[in-house]
């Protein structure tokens, strides 16, 4: 791993280094390693030493792990790419959860209140509607590979996140829709203007969008409407 996480830094630090005079300037960026699966042996960090004529440098890749982080945790600090690896937290219990029909009603409690909150932040424009999308689809992805053996808890935990998606997709489209509707009568209602003005004063297409004032970047467009 650290070996990757060199050949990415040094990688990103050469993409943006820069030329003066006789010297190129690297800047090697801040970086760190998710741990789904973390023991009480779990290191908090890890260092790169890197040796060179001039001297050594040594800096700390620090190491974050997934059951530190509460639901809180993650929403207070907007950390929400974590969203899909929270179900690795309950894994040590997946057998309780599978078997005990009140402790799976509270996992599923748990995962709702995480999925209101997502689609929260969704709706307060915190992330965009396509990284909405991103994190549910990832969220189920790992669900699918870490719970195969548990069909309780799998089916009890889609079934919260299945529920939200068809919410929170439903809004959006009613929403789009709206807005679509709301354009469409805009331009439909330009358009009869126009033809009222070429009708009633007999006007040619131009002057009535002059006179209507339409910016003469849009009347190209209205003038394939009539």
């Amino acid at each position: 791993m650290l070996i990757r996480i060199f050949e990415y830094i040094t990688q990103k630090a050469l993409d943006t280094g820069e030329f003066s005079h006789n010297k190129l300037i690297v800047t090697i960026p801040n970086a760190a390693l998710l741990f789904l699966r973390s023991r009480k042996n779990t290191p908090d960090k890890m260092e790169i030493e890197i040796r060179t004529p001039g001297g050594s440098v040594l800096f700390d890749i620090p190491i974050m792990k997934i059951i530190n982080y509460s639901i809180e945790d993650i929403f207070e600090k907007k950390l929400f790419f974590l969203v899909p690896f929270m179900i690795f937290s309950y894994e040590k219990d997946f057998k309780k959860y599978n078997e005990d029909e009140q402790a799976l009603a509270q996992l599923k409690n748990e995962y709702a209140d995480l999925m209101e909150r997502l689609q929260k932040a969704a709706d307060d424009g915190l992330i965009s509607a396509y990284y909405w999308r991103v994190i549910m689809d990832m969220s189920k992805k790992v669900l699918e590979n870490i719970a195969r053996k548990y069909d309780n808890v799998m089916e009890g935990v889609e079934t919260i996140m299945g529920g939200h998606v068809l919410e929170h997709e439903g809004k959006k489209i009613y929403n789009a829709g709206k807005e679509e509707g709301k354009k469409d009568g805009k331009e439909a209602e330009r358009i009869n203007s126009i033809r009222n003005l070429m009708e009633s004063l007999k006007l040619t297409s131009q002057q009535a969008m002059d006179a209507l004032k339409i910016p003469s970047e849009e009347q190209p467009h209205y003038f394939s409407l009539l």
